[in-house]
């Protein structure tokens, strides 16, 4: 038979613009205990780090939408979660194939991701989605099965990419950082004069460890590229990790 032609083209995932109801299978997973405190001079943990072993297409849901085409979908919930992120490999998107990613509901979604995404590592980092639950979406013609496959999920307990505050007892390695900085770190919120340079600060997720940056040009429709300034022991690990390659 011949593979089904896509015809949805707008960027929101299927499940959202069809208003699907969830997925019957779900995987649940649990972030436990902190995991002990952050290394010297290092960026504090941004949350647990959950190894799993999940794929999309044998631990996800199928479905056939009305033009013939497939959804697969793979919904993980962490009840102790602020937010969730997490590391897909397998990443090589045939084309016409596209993949979305979301929170519970449709929160914090991102994609399409296609096959202009693919790179030589097969590895694609999903951005942190706030919330308790995050939904992979593959909309493929049905030709051939997803070959995505969840190996970590990022079970994230600090507030900077959470949609809803925590309670008092939560643990937020950002506030204690900011904290730990006394007088010397002044809250943009309160100071007008800074009310523009502060929307080009971000907070930045590396190696599961949370840090910020400051973007230190304006592009403004011209062809510089995008820099981004951030210290180095924000960077440092991955610094580390290609020097050990290498060698």
């Amino acid at each position: 038979a011949t593979a089904a032609a896509i015809k949805l083209t707008s960027g929101v995932a299927p499940s959202v613009r069809f208003g699907l109801p969830r997925p019957a299978r779900t995987v649940v997973v649990s972030a436990g205990a902190a995991s002990g405190a952050d290394e010297a001079d290092a960026p504090p943990s941004a949350g647990t780090a959950i190894a799993v072993d999940l794929w999309l297409a044998q631990n996800g849901t199928r479905s056939t939408l009305a033009d013939g085409s497939t959804l697969w979908r793979l919904t993980v919930r962490c009840a102790d979660c602020l937010w969730m992120s997490a590391t897909v490999v397998g990443f090589k998107l045939p084309p016409g194939a596209r993949l979305f990613v979301h929170g519970e509901g449709g929160v914090g979604a991102h994609g399409a991701y296609s096959a202009a995404n693919n790179a030589a590592h097969g590895t694609f980092g999903v951005p942190p989605l706030p919330g308790r639950a995050l939904t992979l979406e593959y909309h493929g013609d049905g030709a051939s099965e997803p070959t995505l496959r969840l190996t970590e999920v990022l079970a994230g307990s600090s507030v900077a990419f959470a949609a809803r505050p925590p309670n008092e007892a939560s643990y937020d390695p950002l506030r204690r950082s900011v904290d730990a900085s006394g007088g010397c770190m002044v809250d943009a919120a309160c100071e007008p004069a800074w009310a523009r340079a502060a929307r080009g600060v971000v907070a930045l997720l590396i190696d599961r460890a949370i840090c910020s940056g400051t973007l230190v040009n304006t592009l403004g429709g011209r062809r510089e590229k995008p820099l981004l300034l951030t210290a180095f022991h924000c960077v440092r690990s991955l610094v580390e990790q290609r020097i050990a390659a290498a060698r």
